[in-house]
């Protein structure tokens, strides 16, 4: 049991809410709420508490215009205003919230330049 909580992490909203990794003791899920962008399911974990994890579906047109963007953009120059990404809120606070609040440049500057995030990039090059 003791294991189980320290996976239990704060999110960054500070709001007391917290997420698990491990749902081994949840019994099935009861949908509270479905719409086009998101899931909200609650799990009765038997001991008067209740989880409840939230899923935000990734959408496809903002991944679109990601593209589109970073192709339009092929040979132009970087200048003052331009948008060099374009983050869900959901990834932005999962991700990189932590950082801009503390003022960590070089970690945003290195989560934004990862091959692994450049569906989020609207402009080509380093930042």
């Amino acid at each position: 049991m003791a294991q189980k909580k320290q996976m239990q992490k704060t999110l960054p909203s500070s709001r007391g809410l917290s997420y698990r990794d491990d749902f081994s003791d949840a019994e099935g899920g009861t949908v509270v709420l479905q719409t086009e962008d998101r899931r909200v399911t609650e799990y009765d974990l038997g001991d008067g508490r209740v989880m409840r994890k939230t899923e935000n579906f990734m959408d496809d047109d903002l991944l679109e215009h990601n593209h589109q963007c970073m192709i339009e953009n092929q040979n132009a120059r970087w200048g003052d205003g331009q948008i060099a990404a374009s983050i869900p809120l959901n990834v932005f606070y999962a991700k990189l919230g932590e950082a801009v609040k503390n003022g960590d440049q070089g970690y945003i500057k290195k989560w934004l330049n990862d091959s692994g995030n450049k569906m989020y990039r609207t402009f080509p090059g380093q930042v």
